[in-house]
């Protein structure tokens, strides 16, 4: 957490924001944050999510057409225990099927389990670790890319923006756009797992990940909508007949 608050100030200083301005407002967030919130765990990590790439690539959890194979939880043979094993010796595999189900990427066949897809999502409080990985990976692309030079190409970060985008366009744009999204992300991830099977024995290795958002902005007209409607003020002739 001390991490992506000094970046996301950082972020906000490079921007030209006065520090005594940002601890102001950040003091103000903080007090409207409700009693009612729990904090997150952040103990959690992406590794779960590494075993369900190794279950799409490995030829051993494959079948004759090249799709992942039913696994039981346990065993010493194919099963999401082992394939968990590989991706860390510490991972449990009654925890990652759980991890896995959350995200619904799980399909239950009795007594296996098949990836319904190999994308996970996860929505409400149980997907807030997988939230706050990427939010701290933006922020860290952000303030790297603000302390780079002119000729520093930095870290990849790309994004678009339409000011007079129809709202009547947004739901049938959303699933298009998601198809595609889904696609690249599926096809970075591994192309990212075949150079990690290429690596050198030995060889030096970093977490490397990319995310994709989509976001709204909020219109001067809608902005002007939110705002708490004043008291008519009464005139001067008014305010003299009341005294």
């Amino acid at each position: 957490m001390r991490q992506a608050v000094e970046r996301f100030v950082h972020v906000l200083a490079h921007c030209g924001c006065a520090p005594q301005a940002i601890e102001d407002q950040v003091r103000a967030a903080c007090r409207r944050i409700p009693s009612v919130w729990r904090e997150a765990d952040l103990r959690d990590s992406l590794d779960p999510g590494h075993v369900l790439t190794m279950w799409f690539s490995d030829p051993a959890y494959l079948d004759r057409r090249g799709n992942p194979r039913p696994l039981p939880i346990e065993g010493s043979s194919a099963s999401i225990e082992s394939l968990a094993r590989r991706v860390d010796p510490n991972l449990d595999g009654r925890y990652v099927a759980r991890y896995l189900d959350r995200g619904g990427a799980l399909k239950r066949m009795g007594s296996r389990y098949v990836p319904r897809d190999r994308v996970l999502i996860f929505r409400g409080r149980e997907g807030m670790t997988p939230f706050l990985r990427g939010l701290f990976g933006l922020l860290r692309t952000l303030e790297h890319n603000s302390h780079c030079g002119d000729r520093s190409p930095g870290w990849l970060e790309r994004f678009t923006r339409n000011i007079r985008f129809p709202i009547s366009a947004r739901e049938r744009f959303e699933k298009r756009v998601r198809v595609l999204v889904n696609r690249l992300v599926v096809q970075i991830d591994a192309d990212m797992h075949r150079l990690e099977c290429a690596r050198k024995k030995g060889e030096r290795t970093v977490r490397m990940g990319l995310g994709v958002y989509q976001f709204e902005e909020d219109s001067p007209a809608t902005r002007d909508l939110r705002r708490k409607p004043r008291a008519p003020r009464a005139s001067r002739r008014a305010r003299r007949r009341r005294t």
